[in-house]
């Protein structure tokens, strides 16, 4: 179903316990080939990429992008003539489209033989062909990302290229990762009945954003060690994959929702990017703080380096997971 409805390709498919994990993976077997080397990284991203880069023994070095979240080429470019530099990560974030093939062929031009990584973990839609060969490796997630899951993530790629491997069992560790991961599932139960229920009563109130940032330690679903995908993920993610379409309409008649919302009130301005209307975190730059309680907002990335700084300071996504309707929002 996966290569089927989202992918459109041939390929080996790897899962991991999340997008991050599955980003490890391919960090530490490009660190086998090429040990200390550079790898390119968009200036704004969760900061859990630099931190998969590094950990892995790499060296993650950032590439301007746009205000619509596309990379800058002519800086990508420059910094690709490093002869150090292995590997490009291109993110589609907020909505952008940065893993096509025409950026995959500029990047080919310039050094035939260098790893991309295509970070789709906010990007897995419907009825799109991933473009492959043995020096790419494809990225995903299902966590609350385009498919509303509970953990879980993966890599596509061919089994002639990196040398990629398929985490082994580890049954004490994977045991501590299901029941985590169904506690997960428990508490997205729980707040999704929450947020339902104080809606109906007209008192949801929703935090304010903060910062983003991820220490990636501790809990050992929120880790970056690959490891396998629990069952629990799995099984909600072919669950979600059914309902794709259904997820990407609601999407569309919320972002519709939204903007009529910030045209009314002049909360805020939406950041045109290639499918806004469909993406699950839509970028929005927040005039009014005022109403920073009133929608679920995600806070801006925080520096990898500064948990407390960011590049992006009123900068907030609306948080569209397509399984609430935002209808109301406009009286």
């Amino acid at each position: 179903m996966l290569l089927e409805k989202f992918f459109g390709t041939a390929g080996e498919v790897t899962f991991y316990k999340s997008g991050r994990s599955a980003l490890s993976a391919v960090f530490e077997a490009l660190a086998l080939e090429q040990a200390g080397s550079q790898v390119l990284v968009p200036d704004y991203i969760c900061n859990v990429v630099p931190r998969a880069i590094s950990r892995a023994g790499l060296h993650p070095v950032p590439y301007h992008t746009t205000k619509a979240f596309e990379p800058d080429m002519t800086d990508l470019l420059g910094k690709l003539a490093d002869p150090s530099v292995t590997a490009v990560l291109l993110a589609s974030v907020f909505g952008s489209q940065n893993t096509s093939q025409p950026v995959i062929d500029r990047i080919r031009q310039a050094r035939a033989q260098i790893l991309v990584v295509l970070d789709d973990c906010q990007n897995l839609v419907l009825n799109r062909s991933v473009p492959l060969d043995v020096r790419t490796v494809f990225v995903f997630s299902f966590n609350q990302k385009t498919l509303a899951g509970a953990m879980g993530g993966g890599i596509l790629w061919l089994a002639n290229g990196l040398d990629l491997h398929r985490p082994k069992p580890e049954w004490a560790r994977d045991f501590r990762l299901e029941c985590a991961v169904a506690l997960v599932f428990f508490r997205q139960a729980c707040l999704r009945t929450r947020t339902w229920l104080r809606r109906f009563l007209g008192t949801q109130c929703y935090p304010p954003p903060t910062l983003e940032y991820s220490s990636a330690a501790g809990r050992i679903h929120y880790d970056m060690s690959p490891q396998r995908i629990a069952r629990v993920s799995l099984v909600r993610a072919l669950v979600r994959m059914k309902a794709a379409a259904q997820t990407e309409s609601q999407r569309k008649r919320n972002y519709e929702a939204l903007r009529a919302f910030l045209q009314q009130t002049g909360a805020g301005e939406l950041i045109p990017t290639a499918v806004a209307d469909s993406t699950p975190l839509v970028p929005v730059r927040l005039l009014r703080p005022e109403f920073s309680t009133r929608l679920p907002w995600k806070g801006p990335y925080a520096l990898d380096r500064d948990p407390y700084k960011t590049l992006q300071p009123n900068l907030v996504c609306f948080k569209n997971d397509g399984l609430d309707s935002f209808s109301d929002l406009v009286n």
